[in-house]
Protein backbone atom coordinates (compact mmCIF):
# COMPACT_ATOMS: atom_id res chain seq x y z
CA UNK A 1 0.00 0.00 0.00
CA UNK A 2 2.94 2.68 0.42
CA UNK A 3 6.58 3.62 -1.07
CA UNK A 4 8.81 2.82 2.07
CA UNK A 5 11.83 4.88 1.37
CA UNK A 6 12.50 8.10 1.67
CA UNK A 7 13.31 8.56 -2.34
CA UNK A 8 10.73 9.77 -5.10
CA UNK A 9 8.68 7.60 -6.95
CA UNK A 10 10.41 7.17 -10.03
CA UNK A 11 12.86 5.09 -12.21
CA UNK A 12 12.55 1.54 -10.49
CA UNK A 13 11.40 2.74 -6.96
CA UNK A 14 8.21 0.92 -6.02
CA UNK A 15 5.96 0.91 -2.77
CA UNK A 16 6.69 -1.61 -0.64
CA UNK A 17 3.25 -1.52 1.18
CA UNK A 18 0.35 -3.09 -1.36
CA UNK A 19 -3.79 -3.29 -0.40
CA UNK A 20 -5.15 -6.21 -1.26
CA UNK A 21 -9.13 -7.42 -1.97
CA UNK A 22 -9.25 -4.36 -3.63
CA UNK A 23 -12.71 -3.59 -4.59
CA UNK A 24 -13.52 -3.80 -0.47
CA UNK A 25 -11.54 -1.89 0.92
CA UNK A 26 -12.50 2.02 1.39
CA UNK A 27 -9.85 4.93 2.06
CA UNK A 28 -8.66 7.08 4.58
CA UNK A 29 -10.85 9.12 5.77
CA UNK A 30 -13.34 7.52 3.91
CA UNK A 31 -15.05 4.46 4.82
CA UNK A 32 -17.33 1.59 3.56
CA UNK A 33 -19.79 0.18 5.44
CA UNK A 34 -19.33 -2.88 6.91
CA UNK A 35 -15.81 -2.69 7.10
CA UNK A 36 -15.16 -1.36 10.25
CA UNK A 37 -14.72 -3.24 13.27
CA UNK A 38 -17.44 -2.87 15.84
CA UNK A 39 -17.39 -0.60 18.52
CA UNK A 40 -15.28 -1.46 21.64
CA UNK A 41 -13.96 -4.37 20.27
CA UNK A 42 -10.92 -6.66 21.23
CA UNK A 43 -8.91 -7.34 18.62
CA UNK A 44 -7.06 -11.13 18.80
CA UNK A 45 -4.02 -10.56 17.08
CA UNK A 46 -0.35 -12.65 16.52
CA UNK A 47 2.54 -13.12 15.18
CA UNK A 48 2.99 -15.61 12.29
CA UNK A 49 4.93 -18.66 14.13
CA UNK A 50 8.50 -18.17 13.72
CA UNK A 51 10.49 -19.92 10.72
CA UNK A 52 13.91 -19.62 10.41
CA UNK A 53 15.21 -16.25 10.70
CA UNK A 54 11.99 -14.76 10.19
CA UNK A 55 9.84 -12.34 13.28
CA UNK A 56 13.01 -11.50 15.83
CA UNK A 57 12.09 -10.10 18.71
CA UNK A 58 13.02 -6.58 17.75
CA UNK A 59 10.43 -7.17 14.60
CA UNK A 60 7.95 -7.76 17.36
CA UNK A 61 8.66 -5.10 19.47
CA UNK A 62 8.64 -2.13 16.85
CA UNK A 63 5.42 -3.67 15.40
CA UNK A 64 3.28 -4.05 18.44
CA UNK A 65 4.54 -0.36 19.66
CA UNK A 66 3.45 1.55 16.75
CA UNK A 67 0.17 -0.62 16.57
CA UNK A 68 -0.36 0.25 20.10
CA UNK A 69 0.32 3.95 19.65
CA UNK A 70 -2.23 4.04 16.70
CA UNK A 71 -5.06 1.85 18.54
CA UNK A 72 -4.79 4.33 21.27
CA UNK A 73 -6.85 6.73 19.04
CA UNK A 74 -9.35 4.18 19.30
CA UNK A 75 -12.14 2.96 21.35
CA UNK A 76 -10.75 -0.67 20.39
CA UNK A 77 -8.23 -3.04 22.05
CA UNK A 78 -5.49 -5.42 21.11
CA UNK A 79 -5.65 -8.71 22.44
CA UNK A 80 -2.16 -10.70 21.76
CA UNK A 81 -1.75 -14.01 21.54
CA UNK A 82 0.50 -16.98 21.16
CA UNK A 83 2.35 -17.33 17.64
CA UNK A 84 -0.47 -18.13 14.59
CA UNK A 85 -3.54 -17.68 17.43
CA UNK A 86 -5.17 -14.35 16.42
CA UNK A 87 -7.49 -13.35 13.50
CA UNK A 88 -5.26 -11.23 12.24
CA UNK A 89 -1.78 -12.74 12.08
CA UNK A 90 2.00 -10.59 11.24
CA UNK A 91 4.30 -11.86 8.98
CA UNK A 92 7.74 -10.29 7.95
CA UNK A 93 8.18 -11.70 4.49
CA UNK A 94 11.12 -10.07 2.85
CA UNK A 95 9.81 -12.07 -0.33
CA UNK A 96 6.47 -10.70 -0.95
CA UNK A 97 5.06 -6.71 -0.98
CA UNK A 98 3.86 -5.14 2.18
CA UNK A 99 0.15 -5.69 2.71
CA UNK A 100 -3.01 -6.14 4.90
CA UNK A 101 -6.52 -7.43 5.04
CA UNK A 102 -9.14 -5.07 6.07
CA UNK A 103 -11.75 -6.15 9.37
CA UNK A 104 -13.57 -8.44 6.99
CA UNK A 105 -11.29 -10.22 4.99
CA UNK A 106 -9.17 -11.41 7.93
CA UNK A 107 -11.54 -13.97 9.19
CA UNK A 108 -11.70 -15.22 5.23
CA UNK A 109 -8.18 -16.07 5.79
CA UNK A 110 -6.74 -19.36 6.54
CA UNK A 111 -5.54 -20.08 9.72
CA UNK A 112 -2.21 -21.01 8.47
CA UNK A 113 -1.52 -17.90 6.32
CA UNK A 114 -0.64 -14.09 7.44
CA UNK A 115 -3.51 -11.39 6.93
CA UNK A 116 -0.64 -8.43 7.59
CA UNK A 117 2.42 -8.97 5.85
CA UNK A 118 5.54 -6.10 6.55
CA UNK A 119 8.27 -5.96 4.19
CA UNK A 120 11.65 -4.85 5.13
CA UNK A 121 12.01 -4.69 8.84
CA UNK A 122 14.82 -4.92 10.01
CA UNK A 123 15.46 -7.71 12.34
CA UNK A 124 18.19 -6.70 14.42
CA UNK A 125 17.39 -3.33 15.79
CA UNK A 126 14.70 -2.09 18.42
CA UNK A 127 14.20 1.35 17.46
CA UNK A 128 11.97 2.00 14.00
CA UNK A 129 13.28 3.67 11.10
CA UNK A 130 11.47 6.27 9.28
CA UNK A 131 10.65 3.32 6.50
CA UNK A 132 9.99 1.12 9.22
CA UNK A 133 7.52 3.25 10.72
CA UNK A 134 5.73 4.22 7.47
CA UNK A 135 5.63 0.91 6.54
CA UNK A 136 3.73 -0.81 10.14
CA UNK A 137 1.61 2.45 9.85
CA UNK A 138 0.42 2.27 6.64
CA UNK A 139 -0.38 -1.23 6.97
CA UNK A 140 -2.21 -0.63 10.58
CA UNK A 141 -4.80 1.86 9.07
CA UNK A 142 -5.85 -0.45 6.62
CA UNK A 143 -6.25 -3.12 9.30
CA UNK A 144 -8.51 -0.69 10.79
CA UNK A 145 -10.62 -0.40 7.36
CA UNK A 146 -8.75 3.05 5.76
CA UNK A 147 -7.13 3.29 2.35
CA UNK A 148 -5.01 5.42 0.22
CA UNK A 149 -5.26 8.97 0.01
CA UNK A 150 -4.75 9.30 -3.47
CA UNK A 151 -7.85 7.33 -4.32
CA UNK A 152 -10.63 9.93 -2.44
CA UNK A 153 -12.40 11.51 -4.89
CA UNK A 154 -11.19 14.58 -4.85
CA UNK A 155 -7.46 13.62 -5.62
CA UNK A 156 -7.75 14.18 -9.59
CA UNK A 157 -8.51 17.98 -8.60
CA UNK A 158 -5.24 18.07 -6.91
CA UNK A 159 -3.37 15.42 -9.06
CA UNK A 160 -3.24 14.09 -12.19
CA UNK A 161 -1.39 10.69 -13.25
CA UNK A 162 0.67 9.84 -16.40
CA UNK A 163 -0.48 6.65 -16.53
CA UNK A 164 2.55 5.15 -18.36
CA UNK A 165 5.38 6.25 -16.07
CA UNK A 166 3.52 4.83 -13.10
CA UNK A 167 3.14 1.45 -14.67
CA UNK A 168 6.82 1.89 -15.58
CA UNK A 169 7.85 3.14 -12.15
CA UNK A 170 5.74 0.53 -10.48
CA UNK A 171 5.22 -2.60 -12.80
CA UNK A 172 7.11 -5.70 -13.06
CA UNK A 173 8.27 -8.76 -11.18
CA UNK A 174 6.49 -8.64 -7.34
CA UNK A 175 9.45 -10.88 -5.59
CA UNK A 176 11.70 -7.74 -7.05
CA UNK A 177 9.28 -5.05 -6.01
CA UNK A 178 6.86 -5.00 -8.63
CA UNK A 179 3.59 -4.66 -8.82
CA UNK A 180 0.92 -6.60 -11.36
CA UNK A 181 -0.68 -3.77 -13.68
CA UNK A 182 -4.06 -4.04 -12.41
CA UNK A 183 -2.92 -3.60 -9.02
CA UNK A 184 -1.51 -0.23 -10.44
CA UNK A 185 -4.83 0.36 -11.76
CA UNK A 186 -6.88 -0.55 -8.84
CA UNK A 187 -4.66 0.48 -5.53
CA UNK A 188 -2.84 3.75 -7.20
CA UNK A 189 -4.46 5.43 -10.29
CA UNK A 190 -8.70 4.64 -9.78
CA UNK A 191 -10.50 7.23 -7.31
CA UNK A 192 -13.19 5.93 -5.72
CA UNK A 193 -16.61 7.62 -6.24
CA UNK A 194 -18.36 9.10 -3.44
CA UNK A 195 -21.54 6.94 -4.05
CA UNK A 196 -19.46 3.86 -2.42
CA UNK A 197 -17.97 5.33 0.69
CA UNK A 198 -19.78 6.07 4.00
CA UNK A 199 -17.55 9.22 4.76
CA UNK A 200 -14.24 10.67 4.16
CA UNK A 201 -12.21 13.41 4.69
CA UNK A 202 -10.94 16.79 2.49
CA UNK A 203 -7.67 15.08 0.85
CA UNK A 204 -5.15 15.25 3.45
CA UNK A 205 -1.43 16.02 1.66
CA UNK A 206 0.38 14.63 5.28
CA UNK A 207 -1.83 11.40 4.93
CA UNK A 208 0.48 8.02 6.05
CA UNK A 209 -1.94 6.43 3.39
CA UNK A 210 -0.73 8.55 0.39
CA UNK A 211 2.04 7.08 -1.61
CA UNK A 212 4.99 9.33 -1.51
CA UNK A 213 5.12 10.40 -6.12
CA UNK A 214 7.51 12.00 -7.53
CA UNK A 215 6.66 15.22 -9.92
CA UNK A 216 8.10 12.68 -12.83
CA UNK A 217 5.10 10.54 -12.92
CA UNK A 218 1.82 13.58 -12.38
CA UNK A 219 0.72 15.72 -15.49
CA UNK A 220 1.40 18.59 -13.66
CA UNK A 221 4.95 17.75 -12.45
CA UNK A 222 3.77 18.01 -8.71
CA UNK A 223 4.81 15.22 -6.03
CA UNK A 224 3.77 14.08 -2.80
CA UNK A 225 5.99 13.72 0.82
CA UNK A 226 7.18 10.54 2.51
CA UNK A 227 5.46 10.78 4.85
CA UNK A 228 6.47 7.96 8.05
CA UNK A 229 3.69 8.97 10.80
CA UNK A 230 -0.08 9.58 10.97
CA UNK A 231 -1.21 13.00 10.43
CA UNK A 232 -3.28 15.12 12.96
CA UNK A 233 -5.92 14.62 10.08
CA UNK A 234 -5.46 10.68 10.04
CA UNK A 235 -5.94 10.67 13.70
CA UNK A 236 -8.94 12.94 13.66
CA UNK A 237 -10.92 9.90 11.39
CA UNK A 238 -9.62 7.40 14.14
CA UNK A 239 -11.41 9.01 16.75
CA UNK A 240 -14.47 10.19 14.50
CA UNK A 241 -14.88 6.51 13.17
CA UNK A 242 -13.87 4.65 16.24
CA UNK A 243 -14.76 7.24 19.40
CA UNK A 244 -13.88 7.23 22.70
CA UNK A 245 -16.02 9.04 24.84
CA UNK A 246 -13.20 10.05 27.08
CA UNK A 247 -10.33 9.73 25.25
CA UNK A 248 -6.75 7.61 26.77
CA UNK A 249 -4.52 8.51 29.23
CA UNK A 250 -1.81 8.40 26.68
CA UNK A 251 -3.87 10.62 23.94
CA UNK A 252 -5.66 13.09 26.23
CA UNK A 253 -6.77 16.17 23.61
CA UNK A 254 -8.18 13.66 21.29
CA UNK A 255 -11.30 14.16 22.64
CA UNK A 256 -14.04 13.82 20.25
CA UNK A 257 -14.34 17.50 19.90
CA UNK A 258 -10.73 18.06 18.75
CA UNK A 259 -10.84 15.72 16.38
CA UNK A 260 -13.80 17.38 14.76
CA UNK A 261 -12.09 20.61 15.32
CA UNK A 262 -8.67 19.08 12.89
CA UNK A 263 -11.09 18.14 10.40
CA UNK A 264 -12.54 21.43 10.22
CA UNK A 265 -16.32 20.55 11.77
CA UNK A 266 -18.18 23.95 12.37
CA UNK A 267 -21.66 24.53 13.70
CA UNK A 268 -24.50 22.59 14.44
CA UNK A 269 -23.33 19.15 13.02
CA UNK A 270 -20.05 20.04 15.41
CA UNK A 271 -22.09 20.69 18.30
CA UNK A 272 -24.54 17.46 17.74
CA UNK A 273 -21.34 15.18 17.32
CA UNK A 274 -19.70 16.72 19.72
CA UNK A 275 -22.55 16.20 22.36
CA UNK A 276 -23.25 12.20 21.02
CA UNK A 277 -23.30 10.12 23.67
CA UNK A 278 -23.05 6.79 22.04
CA UNK A 279 -19.88 5.75 19.49
CA UNK A 280 -22.53 4.47 16.54
CA UNK A 281 -24.06 8.25 16.83
CA UNK A 282 -20.15 9.76 16.82
CA UNK A 283 -19.80 7.90 13.69
CA UNK A 284 -23.36 8.05 12.15
CA UNK A 285 -23.15 12.32 12.50
CA UNK A 286 -19.76 12.52 10.84
CA UNK A 287 -20.81 10.08 8.13
CA UNK A 288 -23.61 12.76 7.76
CA UNK A 289 -21.97 15.58 7.89
CA UNK A 290 -19.33 14.41 5.55
CA UNK A 291 -21.68 13.73 2.89
CA UNK A 292 -23.22 17.05 3.36
CA UNK A 293 -19.68 18.66 3.04
CA UNK A 294 -18.30 16.65 -0.52
CA UNK A 295 -21.84 17.39 -1.83
CA UNK A 296 -21.96 21.14 -1.33
CA UNK A 297 -17.89 21.20 -2.52
CA UNK A 298 -19.56 19.54 -5.83
CA UNK A 299 -21.77 22.56 -6.18
CA UNK A 300 -25.00 21.59 -5.03
CA UNK A 301 -27.39 23.40 -2.94
CA UNK A 302 -27.73 21.57 0.57
CA UNK A 303 -30.59 22.94 2.67
CA UNK A 304 -29.53 24.00 6.31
Amino acid sequence: MCLTNPHSIAGNHAPRALATSIPSYPLLGALQAGTLWNHNEEIPISFMPRSGTESTDQQRKKTKMLFEEIFRHTNLSLLWLNDGDGIVRIAFNDETLSQSQVRTKCRDVSQNKWTINLKSIMPDNDCPSPNERHTINHECMHLLAFVHEHQVPEWPSHFSFNRHKVIKAYGGDESKGGIPHWQIESNIMTPYTPEKLENYSPFDRKSVLLYQFSGDVMQNGLGTPFNPDLSDIDKAVLVLNYPRLNPGPLVPRWTVSYAADVIGIKGESREKIVAATHPHDVRRLYSEWSKRSQRFQQGEVIEA
